[in-house]
């Protein structure tokens, strides 16, 4: 199976640009603090949260990807992660214009602390990674307010992580659970389309990363993509930067991840390849989706990326998988 590279050139893509705004937010702490203590406490924050983007698995989803999800949006509406990422973070970048981050500081910290042996754990590093349940949703568009949300695993349940997405100002925290922290939001009629949207398209796209709309079982080798970043970054006390270059590599997500790369490039002079039947019946909109059950299964994190999970095995539950299929098929099945 050959694996085709390509490099994306871009001015400043929107990863970068959603990095720069998170590296300024978290500058504005460290500049705030009032106490030497503290400082280090926000600086070591914030060499969590760049660490953890850094080394985040990221994705580009085609167009013919987003379709897809578009579509099963509908039918998985209650917006339950039935899956969460073994490493705590997931990138899902879907070309030029969005950027939806979905991390946990609690699992980014205990990654953190296991990849650098010689920082010692702070106290408010300690009250973040008592939660490992919660999880953000970063959206950052090119044309639009950024917008965070917040997942709890345990109560399968999405809320507003912070009200700076709201342009009226009407949205506003209501209540905070004692018992697991989880913040009790009210949303304005104006930010509730978005948040019922980008709540809904998640958990379906991460649905499409792991491949369970694929025909077969076995996973395939992805078009990678590269993207080079050039990041200026502070020396240690001193008010000087240098330019540091940082390379992101992209997994291509596309509509149907089953079908197998070819093994060789064909000549120049040859025709080039049909559209597989897939590409075909959603040019004609006619891809149907059937409803397959899928038991309880066991999970083993084996992939280097998964620092904090890896060589661990959990039990994933049982759960509904859409396989993609021509309508025309299925009237032949039937």
């Amino acid at each position: 199976m050959v694996t085709r590279e390509m490099t994306l050139n871009t001015p400043k893509s929107m990863l970068a640009r959603y990095i720069m705004q998170t590296r300024q937010f978290a500058e504005q702490f460290i500049m705030n603090a009032q106490i030497p203590e503290e400082r280090k406490e926000w600086e070591l924050s914030h060499k969590v949260l760049m660490w953890e983007l850094d080394v985040a698995h990221k994705y580009k989803l085609t167009p013919s990807a987003l379709v897809m999800i578009r579509r099963l949006m509908p039918q998985r509406s209650q917006g339950i992660i039935e899956t969460l990422p073994g490493t705590g973070r997931a990138m899902l970048d879907d070309g030029q214009s969005t950027v939806a981050y979905f991390s946990s500081i609690p699992h980014a910290i205990t990654s953190y602390l296991e990849c650098h042996p010689g920082v010692k754990m702070t106290q408010r590093l300690a009250q973040l990674s008592s939660c490992p349940w919660q999880w953000t949703l970063d959206v950052f568009s090119q044309d639009s307010l950024a917008r965070n949300y917040l997942y709890d695993a345990n109560r399968e349940q999405w809320t507003l992580a912070m009200s700076q997405g709201c342009a009226s100002g009407a949205c506003h925290a209501t209540a905070i659970d004692q018992t697991d922290f989880f913040p009790h939001w009210y949303i304005c009629d104006e930010c509730m389309p978005t948040f019922e949207y980008w709540t809904s398209w998640f958990p379906v796209a991460l649905m499409a990363l792991h491949g369970d709309f694929a025909q077969t079982q076995e996973r395939q080798d992805l078009d990678l993509l590269t993207e080079l970043e050039i990041r200026k970054v502070r020396r240690p006390g001193s008010g000087r930067y240098d330019n540091v270059a940082l390379t992101h590599i992209y997994e291509v997500i596309t509509f149907d991840m089953s079908v197998k790369t070819p093994t060789s490039h064909p000549p120049c002079d040859q025709e080039p390849s049909k559209p597989t039947w897939l590409e075909q019946a959603m040019a004609a909109e006619t891809v149907l989706y059937v409803c397959k059950r899928v038991g309880q299964t066991q999970r083993t994190f084996r992939h280097e990326r998964y620092v904090n999970m890896r060589g661990k095995t959990i039990d994933v539950r049982p759960y509904d998988k859409r396989i993609p299929m021509n309508i025309q098929r299925q009237a032949n099945y039937s």
